[in-house]
């Protein structure tokens, strides 16, 4: 448990305990630490989920009339990824107007074909963003990959995007050879039409009918990976850009990639 402290003219105390984490020499549950499981007859609660199960409620400020005078605070926590519903599953032919296209330069739509989301054309950049409503500014995109691009060839994810002046994040994911390969996973920022590189993780492995997801929380940009039935981060960046109400996208430079279930959402 991290502990973070804030002195008031009262000599109040703030404790806020950062979710899911134990501090290293003050676990109540050891009896050989030096700390108390109680404070004054309160309860020391290890994170969230114990806080709530003991009866307090989120956002709510308890005080505990001591001296000093302890403050804490339940903060919600974000969740697992992905938490957004299923906004395309392609079942409707043609393409949804809830689509549009990307407008960078030679870049082609995508299409529906047997419920499958798949490029128009061939070796050039086949990508669309969800038009229908901006998220965020914490949001996030997953989409399933019912077949896996070709051997060198990539998917992209786009959050927290304006498209009107080509501004946000992108996630590309490359793969290898095989393509059940992840040769890397990178992450870039656009800035008025320019593209400047963040950062990457090498590696990892991927099936048809895995997911790949892109989330922004608190511009903590994150890479995910549904593989073997359980969600896993790809690697993650840090950027303070972009907090802003944007859109998300997707796209492929092939048509062989079919693309199901979108979800996306504000987290």
């Amino acid at each position: 448990m991290k502990r973070y402290f804030i002195i008031f003219g009262c000599i109040c105390l703030l404790l806020s305990y950062s979710y899911g984490n134990t501090a290293p020499d003050c676990d109540p549950n050891n009896a050989g630490d030096s700390c108390s499981a109680n404070i004054w007859n309160y309860p020391i609660y290890k994170n969230n989920t114990e806080a709530l199960a003991g009866g307090l409620k989120i956002s709510q400020v308890y005080r505990l009339g001591g001296d000093p005078d302890l403050l804490a605070v339940v903060h919600e926590p974000i969740g697992d990824f992905p938490s957004s519903p299923i906004l395309d599953d392609f079942n409707i032919s043609p393409i949804s107007n809830n689509w549009a296209i990307c407008p960078f330069p030679n870049n082609y739509p995508r299409q529906i074909v047997n419920g499958k989301m798949l490029g128009t054309v061939s070796d050039q950049s086949n990508q669309m963003y969800w038009s229908k409503e901006k998220f965020g500014p914490n949001m996030e995109i997953s989409v399933t990959l019912s077949t896996l691009p070709m051997i060198s060839n990539f998917i992209y994810l786009y959050n927290s995007f304006d498209f009107a002046t080509l501004s946000g994040y992108e996630m590309i994911v490359t793969f290898g050879n095989p393509n059940t390969t992840i040769k890397s996973t990178l992450f870039y920022k656009w800035t008025n039409g320019s593209l400047a590189y963040l950062g990457g993780i090498i590696g990892g492995s991927i099936t048809p009918g895995d997911k790949i997801g892109f989330q922004n929380i608190n511009n903590i940009l994150k890479g995910w990976i549904y593989h073997n039935g359980v969600w896993s981060e790809l690697g993650q960046v840090v950027d303070n850009t972009y907090n802003w109400i944007g859109y998300i996208g997707l796209g492929t430079f092939d048509t062989s990639t079919q693309f199901d279930d979108v979800r996306g959402g504000t987290r």
